[in-house]
């Protein structure tokens, strides 16, 4: 099995593509964990089949398609930590608080 694990840090100066690809093999072995053939997995989220196997094979999905994989895979909490607000240590008190208003 494909077990590819990716760290944040890893995606800081990716391209869009080798971003997009990495999602696509984490959502793979998620899928696989899961023993569920691309077919089966479609159906379960209730996308297309071609649909899902152009997101694995080309790693290009509609971000509605992208939700309803994360939901398929129970992750969907995990979408809320991509644009999670930064903490103060991250941006400096001014712009912290502008951000707040």
């Amino acid at each position: 099995m494909n077990n590819i694990e990716y760290r944040a840090e890893d995606f800081l100066f990716g391209s869009t593509k080798e971003i997009s690809k990495a999602l696509a093999d984490r959502v793979k072995s998620l899928r696989k964990q899961k023993r569920m053939t691309q077919e089966k997995f479609s159906e379960h989220i209730a996308i297309p089949f071609g649909t899902y196997k152009e997101f694995e094979t080309n790693h290009k999905i509609s971000l509605e398609g992208f939700i309803k994989v994360c939901r398929g895979l129970d992750r969907v909490e995990d979408l809320f930590l991509l644009l999670k607000p930064k903490s103060i240590e991250e941006v400096g008190i001014a712009e912290w608080i502008d951000t707040r208003k």
